[in-house]
């Protein structure tokens, strides 16, 4: 179970940290990196909109989502019975899921906020 929390964490903070790069204007609007969404293409002010729309949901997500690792680590590491921890790893992958959902309809609501 150590991977696998090891890996979310990585991946959840990862996520979070691209979207603020795109979101701040640091990573430019590219077909590699950035949520691949077509509103958020219409121009480099949608994207950077979008990006920064989706900021909050995707940091809020990768917090509770290393919190919960955390927690599956800690609380269920000793103990026999692995079904808690088990549990609490994967309410940690919805809710990374969940904030990427959120993120990425609060970016196409921002992107198509903005004229082009």
């Amino acid at each position: 179970m150590l991977a696998v929390v090891i890996v979310l964490s990585v991946v959840s903070v990862l996520g979070a940290v691209l979207i603020i790069l795109c979101g701040v204007g640091v990573i430019p609007r590219n077909p590699w990196a950035g949520l691949r969404i077509p509103p958020l293409f219409a121009s480099d002010a949608a994207w950077t909109a979008g990006h920064r729309a989706a900021i909050v949901p995707m940091v809020c997500g990768a917090v509770v989502n290393i919190v919960l690792a955390v927690l599956a680590l800690t609380v269920f590491s000793g103990t026999t019975d692995s079904s808690g921890g088990v549990t609490l790893v994967i309410v940690a992958l919805a809710v990374l899921v969940l904030g990427t959902i959120i993120g990425a309809v609060l970016g196409v609501r921002a992107a198509n906020r903005v004229e082009v």
